[in-house]
């Protein structure tokens, strides 16, 4: 698929999840968001609804940061179990 059929695509998908969301569908609309590749979109949508913890892990998991195995093997139990 060409850069503009994608791109046109995505923004399809944006304008589908705002719709959803404005219809009060917060949960599809933030799957559309993430599936159209606009994580902020669905951070705001899930920071309006008051669910703070979400937005920021939909942020966090657009940002695919992963800790490299050596420092996750030299925490300890408890905290290796976060990471993981």
């Amino acid at each position: 698929m060409s850069d503009d059929r994608k791109e046109r695509a995505r923004a399809r998908r944006v304008a589908t999840a705002r719709e959803l969301e404005q219809r009060g569908m917060l949960e599809h609309a933030v799957k559309t968001y993430l599936r159209a590749g606009a994580p902020a979109e669905a951070a705001r949508a899930l920071a309006s609804a008051g669910r703070l913890a979400d937005a920021a892990a939909a942020i966090i998991e657009s940002l695919s940061v992963r800790a490299p195995a050596q420092d996750v093997a030299a925490l300890g139990a408890e905290d290796r179990a976060l990471v993981e």
